[in-house]
Parts: C-alpha cells; sequence; structure tokens
C-alpha cells in the first residue's frame, strides 16, 4: 500500500504528467493509470490497495460509478481533482481536494498533506 498510486485519467498527456508528479513525490511509486472510474472500481475490488487514488473529475462521478464506496472499503486515500467546492466534497473519510485546474504545487502540497495525517 505504502508505494502504490492509482490515476484515473482518460488524457494520456494529463495521466503521464500526474504520473511524474507522485515519481518526483515518491520515487519508489508504483503508478498505475487506468482511463475510466469503472476500471479503478474493478481493480480496487479485486487486489488492489494503493495509498491514493487521484481522480479527476466531479463529486457527483466519482460516487454515481461506486468508486467511492470501492475507495472507502480499500481505506486508500481520494485526491478529486476538480473544480467543484470542496465542501461539498463529503464523499469518503479521507479524503483531499486539489482545485481544477492543478499545478505541481497544489497537487505536491495534498500529496504532503496525506503524508501529514497519516503520523
Amino acid at each position: 500500500m505504502q508505494n502504490m498510486y492509482l490515476v484515473v485519467q482518460q488524457d494520456p498527456i494529463v495521466a503521464s504528467d500526474l504520473s511524474e508528479i507522485i515519481g518526483e513525490f515518491n520515487p519508489a511509486a508504483s503508478v498505475t493509470i487506468v482511463e475510466s472510474m469503472g476500471q479503478a472500481v474493478d481493480l480496487l475490488s479485486d487486489v488492489a490497495t494503493p495509498k491514493f487514488v487521484l481522480v479527476c473529475g466531479t463529486p457527483e462521478s466519482v460516487a454515481q460509478s461506486g468508486l467511492s464506496l470501492a475507495i472507502e472499503t480499500s481505506q486508500s486515500w481520494l485526491v478529486l481533482i476538480s473544480s467543484e467546492d470542496k465542501a461539498q466534497l463529503d464523499l469518503v473519510s479521507n479524503w483531499v481536494h486539489v482545485a481544477a485546474p492543478f499545478t505541481t504545487a497544489s497537487l505536491t502540497r495534498a500529496l504532503n498533506s496525506i503524508t501529514a495525517a497519516e503520523r
């Protein structure tokens, strides 16, 4: 769990950027990229227990896809990159919001906040 990270992103360029930022944050990271929330749900229900699941989307799409339940069950963190008001993000117990559009600095701050919360 410590070094596994799941990225849900359809755009391969954005997915690559996110993977690179995660790699800079944790050089030992193993990043798995899937294109859809459905694929993420399947992966989480099989065997995967990532440190966090990073999703670019809306709170509604995360809830409707069943991803919020899968994340909660796996006890992973949700990192939601969204333009939605973060006050509306009560999807899972452990989550952090990153305002869209994200920057390397904003995503790194979010990842650091997860690390601090786990201490």
